[in-house]
């Protein structure tokens, strides 16, 4: 039987208040109170919305806030409305490794992990920010899968990008 575990979207903002698929945006606007609520584990995507239809946001800005916009999606449990988000965002930028580990997440939460670890997989090779935390995720696809020493191979790789990373530690100790 499997036992679920939330990827690291959730389980790092329950432990320490930090997220890791949202992508930080420049200015105070909507877009960064966008950002905000992602990073917040928050599920209201009102300051997301207004910056879509009203800002001038341009490249880089406004990928990631489609992002932002699915992590909050994702947080509501609005997952078809996230992945049409990470789509958009994909076609702006698809250089943004945060927009495949989110897709990870969403098939996560689907139950799909399979094709969670390869968004994971493609998050890393793009180069995402925190690497630490898609090794992480990657670690909770493989044990649902059943695949225990792959599982801990990514605990590990995740405690090389952070060596301070706590949740990992404790995964791969009850392993």
């Amino acid at each position: 039987m499997r036992s679920f575990f939330p990827p690291l979207v959730a389980t790092l903002l329950l432990c320490s208040g930090t997220a890791f698929a949202q992508i930080s945006v420049t200015g105070n606007n909507n877009a960064r109170q966008c950002f905000m609520e992602a990073a917040s584990d928050g599920a209201d995507s009102t300051a997301c919305d207004k910056s879509l239809e009203t800002e001038m946001l341009v490249g880089r800005d406004r990928a990631a806030t489609y992002v932002n916009r699915a992590v909050v999606q994702t947080n509501a449990g609005n997952l078809r409305a996230a992945l049409r988000d990470l789509e958009r965002a994909e076609s702006l930028r698809p250089d943004l490794g945060e927009i495949y580990a989110s897709r990870g997440n969403v098939y996560f939460y689907q139950n799909s992990y399979e094709e969670a670890l390869a968004e994971y997989d493609r998050g890393i090779e793009a180069g995402m920010q925190k690497l630490h935390a898609a090794h992480y995720d990657r670690g909770l696809a493989l044990e649902q899968l059943g695949r225990i020493h792959e599982a801990k191979e990514a605990y590990r790789e995740s405690i090389v990008h952070a060596p301070e990373f706590e949740l990992a530690k404790a995964r791969l100790s009850r392993l």
